[in-house]
């Protein structure tokens, strides 16, 4: 039985990882030619190293959670499905409680994780405005230096990633937050299942 286990779990993360890879490499391309097709107006607008943000930290950001995130979800789902099947097979009032009880849980997790995607997209967006400074201040070094600018290009890049620390800071409080309050909502579900469950 382990060894099946082994090797099935293998064969999942390699599968898994694989199809990560490959969505990521597809994303790239396409968002790359995207770019490529683009008029002159939007790279005068938009920092060359912002753009180069988007094509390497977004692109692994979306490979995580295809990668990692979206297989543990899917056995989750199915973990479920299979616990409240023998639920409602060995007790049809804690089913039902169950059932009514989930909306109540669900709801301020769903709640928390909109805010913390959120900051996600903050932290991100910020991150490319750190890539977008350096990106600009190396790539006109020459320039920098001649007019010994090197102090004002160095507080340029230390103030973006201040910003990026910042919003990272708010993020992972946030989830910090969503953690514990996955934790007691769910411990306290089981303790009334239990409870009810005792006085049935």
């Amino acid at each position: 039985v382990a060894a099946v286990l082994a090797l099935a779990t293998a064969g999942r993360f390699y599968f898994v990882s694989w199809l990560g890879e490959r969505v990521m490499a597809d994303l790239r391309r396409a968002l790359f030619n995207h770019l490529l097709r683009q008029e002159i107006g939007f790279f005068e607008q938009t920092r060359v190293g912002e753009l180069q943000s988007r094509l390497t930290a977004d692109t692994e950001l979306i490979q995580t959670v295809v990668g990692s995130s979206a297989s543990v979800a899917l056995r989750s789902m199915l973990m479920l499905v299979g616990a409240l099947g023998l639920l409602v097979a060995t007790s049809p009032k804690l089913s039902l409680l169950i059932v009514i009880g989930i909306p109540a849980i669900v709801a301020p997790i769903l709640l928390f994780g909109r805010r913390v995607q959120t900051l996600s997209r903050q932290s991100q967006d910020r991150l490319a405005d750190t890539s977008a400074v350096a990106g600009e201040a190396l790539g006109a070094i020459a320039t920098v230096q001649a007019f010994a600018r090197e102090s004002h290009e160095s507080e340029r890049y230390g103030s973006a990633i201040r910003a990026a620390l910042g919003t990272a800071r708010r993020r992972l409080r946030m989830r910090a937050g969503l953690t514990a309050l996955v934790i007691l909502l769910v411990f306290g579900a089981v303790t009334l299942v239990l409870w009810f469950g005792a006085q049935s």
